[in-house]
């Protein structure tokens, strides 16, 4: 089960993803706090869907700024040529 506090850096990302998925993220998170058995099944899988969601994201935007890194010249390089 996942800590308080990994749901709170979740939750700390919640502006950059849908409304939706925020909604089941604060879901997930008082499932968390009453206990992930008392819900059913399906609330338990939108949760999850939320959270990988957001997961995918998260990586998305970490790839996306290695890849926009990557794509700068060499400014050393490039002014040793010069």
């Amino acid at each position: 089960m996942l800590q308080h506090s990994a749901i709170g850096s979740l939750v700390n990302l919640m502006h950059r993803v849908k409304s939706v998925e925020v909604l089941h993220i604060m879901q997930w998170q008082r499932m968390v706090s009453q206990g992930v058995e008392t819900f059913h099944r399906e609330a338990r899988l939108e949760a999850g869907f939320a959270l990988l969601s957001l997961l995918f994201h998260r990586l998305k935007t970490v790839a996306d700024r290695v890849s926009a890194e990557a794509d700068k010249p060499n400014r050393s390089g490039a002014a040793g040529l010069q």
